[in-house]
């Protein structure tokens, strides 16, 4: 299986799965929810600070989950061995414009030794096409 992350925005093709608390409202399907890799609603409300939110979102969400269950829950909402991991933030990410699923794509490298890059339109083809 191929895991990618991406913006609800940005990747319109198979193997959608979210990992924010929510989704845009007037989604078209074709997507599966994964919550446990949301962040918390104290979470999103407590922390506006990257350092704080990282601590937090590391140690009160990431930490408390089987990095294998993980996976293997990831595997089932997958389509075709592709998962797409989702949530608001627009790319490109950086100091100033961050979010949780790079912090979730770094837990899965960390722990289990998989790449997980974000969705690159120019790399990876624009999935538009496919709505």
């Amino acid at each position: 299986m191929q895991i990618y992350t991406s913006c609800w925005f940005q990747y319109f093709g198979p193997g959608r799965i979210g990992i924010s608390r929510g989704n845009p409202r007037g989604l078209s399907a074709g997507y599966r929810l994964y919550k446990k890799l949301a962040p918390t609603r104290e979470i999103l409300r407590e922390c506006k600070e990257q350092p704080e939110y990282r601590r937090r979102f590391f140690s009160e969400v990431l930490e408390q989950l089987d990095p294998q269950q993980v996976l293997k829950d990831l595997e089932e909402r997958s389509q075709d061995g592709l998962a797409v991991l989702m949530c608001f933030e627009r790319a490109p990410l950086h100091e100033r414009n961050w979010c949780h699923r790079s912090m979730v794509a770094e837990y899965l490298q960390d722990r289990l030794g998989i790449e997980v890059p974000e969705w690159d339109p120019a790399i990876h083809g624009d999935q538009k096409a496919l709505l």
